[in-house]
């Protein structure tokens, strides 16, 4: 048609190599990074707690920490280090 420009395809590297991995007729490992993105090593911090209190610590502080009902609820939600 008269008038009309082709515009530049406008989407970032993230974009174009995802679509590349969809497609079964492109090989991915001929692109410079070969599909693969570099880790960040960021520590997950959130669902910690902070000022928390080991089972050991807490016997100390209650005597009767075996006897009474709830002390083990929260404690065995998830599971160790978490």
């Amino acid at each position: 048609m008269i008038g009309r420009q082709e515009t530049d395809l406008n989407c970032c590297a993230k974009t174009l190599y995802r679509r590349f991995q969809d497609d079964p007729a492109f090989d991915v490992r001929d692109l410079p990074m070969q599909g693969k993105r570099k880790a960040n090593h960021h520590v997950e911090t959130r669902g910690r707690l902070n000022n928390r209190r080991r089972l050991e610590q807490r016997q100390e502080a209650y005597p009767e920490y075996n006897e009474e009902f709830g002390h083990f609820e929260g404690d065995t939600v998830v599971g160790k280090n978490h």
